[in-house]
């Protein structure tokens, strides 16, 4: 006697005929019937690369840091032979012997001394630039008088910059301002807030001139007079300065003194004594002619013909 199978070895003996014709289940079955679980694993892969991207290191191409050193020092009259000979050779002898350097090279023109220091590749910048300043401070003597205290600048190579150009257009007639007053404008009020931008490593401004007392040497009345540029030189120094000169004491209090022999107006560098011969008295006004105008300057920056300056 046969008994007739029911419904649930039906199905089980249909599951394993399916089973034992198409297999097992694959992988690609599973993510495609289960999105959840595949939007998951993709997410962590992605996360898992982005950190890897970001703190794996790299051993075929190092973080490489390199630096440098530019020390300038202005030596305003002077030609370039001098400045090579009493402001360059000196600096590089004391740039030379800084820990940490690699080269030292220069250029010089006339009135400006431009000493560059090349470290080694991963120095750091700080002890070495600490390590600089304290030589130029052991060989300031050595310099000249009229020389300017040498200012060091430091360079990343590896850090990339920017340049942004800011153009002033000045105009006399129209803006009723000369070429000083523009450069006054901008130096106490533009270049502060410039300055103030994070990011903003330095600011200069070219074109710009600062006012001067311009004193124009007469020759033929020098002569006359007997008279040479370092006479005239020699007076503007010593007649024109601010120092203290000592102190006043008392029971109950203590007063500095102070000397200024400043001059502040034409009139007052006029009637500068040069030379004081038999009695007379040779002033300034009597071998050169005073007035109040621009500094000495080497470049001139313009657009179209028109002088500009340029932040």
């Amino acid at each position: 006697m046969t008994s007739k199978p029911n419904a649930s070895e039906q199905d089980s003996s249909q599951q394993f005929s399916e089973e034992s014709s198409y297999g097992k289940p694959s992988i690609m079955d599973v993510f495609s019937t289960r999105p959840v679980l595949s939007i998951v694993l993709s997410l962590g892969i992605v996360l898992m690369g982005l950190r890897a991207a970001l703190e794996l290191p790299i051993l075929q191409f190092p973080k490489i840091s390199s630096s440098s050193l530019v020390i300038t020092t202005p030596y305003i009259g002077a030609s370039a032979e001098v400045v090579q000979g009493f402001i360059t050779e000196p600096i590089e002898r004391a740039a030379s012997s800084v820990p940490g350097v690699d080269y030292v090279d220069s250029r010089t023109t006339p009135g400006v001394s431009t000493v560059t220091v090349w470290l080694n590749l991963n120095e750091d910048s700080t002890r070495a630039l600490a390590e600089l300043s304290s030589r130029l401070d052991q060989i300031r003597f050595e310099l000249p008088e009229g020389a300017e205290d040498p200012s060091v600048q430091v360079v990343r190579a590896d850090r990339p910059i920017a340049i942004f150009y800011l153009t002033v257009n000045y105009d006399e007639d129209v803006a009723g301002i000369s070429r000083i007053e523009a450069t006054d404008y901008l130096a106490r009020n533009v270049v502060p807030e410039l300055t103030a931008i994070p990011g903003v490593q330095r600011i200069g401004l070219e074109g710009s001139r600062n006012p001067a007392m311009r004193v124009w040497i007469d020759p033929i009345k020098m002569a006359a007079f007997n008279l040479a540029a370092d006479d005239v030189s020699n007076a503007l120094r010593a007649n024109n300065l601010i120092a203290t000169v000592g102190q006043s004491e008392s029971a109950n209090q203590r007063v500095g003194l102070l000397t200024d022999t400043s001059l502040s107006s034409v009139a007052e560098f006029e009637q500068l004594v040069v030379r004081e011969v038999d009695g007379v008295q040779i002033r300034l006004r009597d071998v050169a002619e005073v007035e109040l105008g621009e500094e000495e300057g080497q470049i001139n920056s313009r657009i179209d013909k028109e002088l500009v300056l340029y932040i």
